[in-house]
């Protein structure tokens, strides 16, 4: 079990996310986080909201408006951008977006890390440099979200700050997970092409189990469960406890 830390169970500000990514489940978390904020300030007492900076250096492209929620109209555009635009009108709210690959910098200024980039090694630049960039006395939250063609997982990370120096940091990934080749996720040509190499509804499946996860971490004062593994190719999942 985990008790999620008082910045998240008792905010005394809003709640700073960095989603990194906002392609096949990226565009799925973000609209499950819109969601989320609503549900937030209803359920949890002196809510102070919740404030999303989104990061993607891509453009939409003919072969996203399947897997991924943009349509013929928005081809050529910052998918960032786009995104973004769309839920502040729709919402209300005042979100950012960065047409940028994440500055590790910004880690300073977070209290969660949504990864849902389509590399590794966006990856292992947020892990190696968490360790000393992290601000906040009570530390950050990562959850990392990733998938092949017919599987995938949801790891949900604490990285302790100086308030909490003795605390180990919890990794919820499996050891070597860093150490994974670089991912082969191309841009595709073709939205064939793109069926090919994820199956349609891989990623908003595998979206909505991280947002629940975020929805503990949100609403909750602990945790049983910190990711899980799915599967299509055997309908089945198996769910990762905290130590």
């Amino acid at each position: 079990m985990h008790l999620i830390k008082s910045f998240l169970s008792n905010p005394l500000a809003p709640i700073n996310i960095d989603l990194i990514g906002v392609g096949g489940t990226g565009s799925y978390v973000l609209q499950g986080l819109a969601k989320l904020s609503l549900v937030h300030k209803e359920l949890v007492i002196n809510s102070q909201g919740i404030n999303v900076n989104v990061y993607d250096p891509d453009v939409i492209s003919h072969s996203n408006t399947v897997r991924q929620l943009y349509n013929d109209n928005e081809i050529g555009e910052s998918k960032a951008m786009t995104i973004v635009s769309n839920i502040n009108r729709n919402y209300g709210f005042d979100w950012n977006a960065y047409e940028k690959k994440y500055d590790v910098k910004k880690i300073k200024e977070t209290h969660i890390i949504i990864l849902c980039p389509d590399n590794m090694k966006t990856r292992q630049d947020v892990y190696n440099n968490i360790s000393n960039k992290v601000n906040y006395g009570e530390g950050v939250y990562i959850i990392d979200f990733g998938n092949s063609y017919d599987y995938g997982q949801v790891y949900v990370s604490y990285i302790p700050g100086n308030s909490f120096k003795k605390d180990k940091v919890q990794y919820g990934f499996p050891k070597n997970y860093l150490e994974t080749k670089e991912d082969e996720n191309e841009p595709s040509c073709s939205i064939a092409e793109a069926i090919s190499k994820q199956k349609l509804f891989m990623n908003p499946l595998l979206a909505s189990h991280g947002l629940n996860l975020l929805d503990e971490l949100l609403t909750k004062e602990q945790m049983i469960y910190k990711g899980i593994y799915v599967s299509l190719e055997t309908l089945s999942s198996k769910s990762i406890q905290w130590n």
